[in-house]
């Protein structure tokens, strides 16, 4: 159902997901992985795409002395918009 909603109308879904991506996006590598991929399989089987980001590698801190830096902000498109849009950048 969700595949079908998002290629077919332009839809954007952005926010602060809490979820890395990958091991990359995440300064100290901690990550779950089990988590990653769930979230990589929903961003799959909906055909979204992500939005390149302008600007640093990281888009959170926990402001320490020795911070720890994440993606954690993100913003996807749907095909259709993307279509419409296609240089599009966050």
């Amino acid at each position: 159902m969700e595949e079908i909603l998002f290629q077919q109308n332009p839809v954007i879904v952005g926010g602060d997901f809490n979820l890395v991506r990958d091991m990359a996006e995440k300064s100290n590598g901690v990550i779950n992985r089990n988590l990653v991929h769930i979230f990589n399989q929903f961003v799959n089987d909906t055909s979204l795409r992500e939005l390149h980001r302008h600007g640093g590698s990281y888009t959170w801190t926990d402001k320490q002395e020795n911070p720890i830096m994440a993606v954690l902000d993100r913003v996807f498109v749907s095909a259709h918009l993307d279509s419409q849009f296609p240089l599009a950048t966050v």
